[in-house]
């Protein structure tokens, strides 16, 4: 979780540059690899997972301003969003217990999710500049990482918009996975305690 909220707010406090574009990359592919790690998926998905993060940061190390990298950047960061999805709930609908550690893993799987997106939505506008109506931000990381967040919130404050097709739909997938990833919580929570009263 620590992990997490470092590659989030790297850029915001420091600014924009090189240096922490590839370490908020760098903590970003280590905190998904650990939670895959950490919620035992199983050998293959693991080294699947460790396979498209590894060659997506060669791809960040090694972008310059070639479009065909970029692209090719950010059909891999859709591999991690579609892998860090498949984690994050395959861990919340095989939990045991529900207690604060699964509260925490929940908080982690959300942010997770959410900053995975932003990495695809960033991929894209350095793919291919003008899919994103940027108002008042410029293409940043941190802009992408707001747009996500609001994004999966189904807040939509409407100031970034996508213009490209390919960001619509992604736009779209992430805020349906974010009502389906609360609905799912809660319900698994709800679920959990009703069996427990039944069964006192």
């Amino acid at each position: 979780m620590l992990l997490l909220l470092a590659a989030f707010f790297l850029e915001p406090f420091f600014g924009p540059g090189q240096f922490v574009g590839i370490t908020s990359s760098l903590i970003f592919v280590v905190t998904m690899v650990g939670a895959s790690f950490f919620n035992r998926m199983g050998p293959a998905v693991f080294y699947t997972q460790c396979a498209v993060a590894a060659i997506w940061m060669l791809f960040v190390l090694f972008e310059g301003s070639n479009s065909q990298i970029h692209a090719v950047a950010a059909v891999f960061s859709f591999g991690l969003v579609i892998s860090a999805s498949i984690v994050t709930f395959w861990h919340l609908l095989h939990a045991k217990r529900y207690d604060a550690d699964l509260l925490y893993g929940a908080i982690f799987g959300y942010l997770l999710i959410s900053m995975s997106f932003a990495f695809v939505f960033y991929r894209i506008e350095r793919w291919s500049p003008g899919s994103f109506l940027l108002a008042t931000h410029t293409a940043d990381w941190a802009s992408f990482l707001y747009f996500s967040l609001v994004t999966i919130t189904t807040l939509g404050y409407g100031e970034i918009s996508p213009l490209h097709p390919f960001a619509r739909i992604l736009a779209a997938l992430e805020a349906v996975i974010g009502v389906m990833y609360v609905a799912v919580l809660i319900g698994a929570i709800v679920g959990s305690y009703r069996h427990r009263r039944f069964d006192n």
